[in-house]
């Protein structure tokens, strides 16, 4: 079977390569955004028996990821820390959307292979039959949805993200020796009024989860008609794709200011 000229690089096989960078990306930045959520749940001195309900959900596998960042930090925990003490309720369902947002790159990754592994051709040239036939297989409205479906998952990451790097940022420790209780380390420095600290790192995340909130408007529910209006519905997914890629780039600088700030 021969393929027609413009068939080879319509525009469904260009959204299908630029989501295939941005779905390999993602699962590199959940690896990393796990690894964050663990150091800032030690940071903030968390009480970690609520993980306890995770087993009784259908996202059960929350809590071995949980386990195998925190490792030995559980334990330890589990005997320094006050075993009544609330958490903020963001940092205790974040450990069931980091799963939820993780299901969602497995199952994008699954329908991009089944993609990638399919004719897109419009038209497909039968050369045996000496016929070409005209479908509607090329249309990139899988690849769109699959797009913006992770702008919206990993927007959902940084928004948690970035309130925990807040947090951290007004950790609060006790100074009895110097008389002074629930001295606020402001910005992670001794010396805040004088120094600035990581003041400014916080600035670029607010910037780029806001960045992010625009980027995450989905564009595949758009459609302008081209073509002379043979082609009557776009799927605008080209777009989404380019979109999609800056939006986990943020994603990826978001996280590592989270790491920075964590550790």
């Amino acid at each position: 079977m021969e393929k027609e000229g413009l068939a080879m690089n319509n525009g469904t096989q260009m959204m299908a390569a630029i989501n295939l960078e941005t779905l390999m990306r993602s699962q590199y930045v959940m690896n990393a955004a796990d690894l964050a959520l663990g150091l800032t749940s030690y940071a903030l001195q968390i009480n970690y028996n609520f993980l306890k309900c995770n087993q009784e959900n259908n996202y059960y596998k929350t809590i071995n990821i949980t386990l195998n960042l925190i490792g030995e930090t559980w334990q330890t925990q589990q005997i320094l820390q006050e075993q009544n003490k609330t958490n903020p309720k963001s940092i205790q369902s974040t450990f069931t959307i980091h799963q939820t947002i993780r299901q969602s790159i497995e199952e994008n990754l699954k329908i991009l292979e089944r993609e990638i592994n399919s004719t897109s051709d419009n038209p497909i040239i039968d050369n045996e039959h000496q016929s070409a036939r005209s479908g509607g297989n090329f249309h990139g409205e899988y690849m769109g949805i699959l797009a913006d479906n992770m702008c919206i998952a990993l927007q959902r990451l940084c928004i948690f993200s970035e309130v925990f790097q807040l947090s951290v940022l007004q950790i609060r420790e006790d100074k009895k020796d110097q008389q002074i209780l629930k001295l606020v380390i402001m910005f992670l420095t001794s010396k805040g009024g004088l120094l600035n600290g990581y003041m400014i790192p916080q600035y670029t995340s607010a910037a780029l989860v806001s960045e992010n909130k625009v980027l995450s408007h989905p564009s595949c529910i758009d459609t302008v008609p081209t073509s002379a209006n043979i082609e009557d519905h776009v799927s605008m997914g080209a777009y989404t794709a380019r979109k999609a890629i800056q939006v986990v780039q943020n994603t990826e600088y978001i996280i590592a200011i989270e790491l920075m700030y964590a550790a």
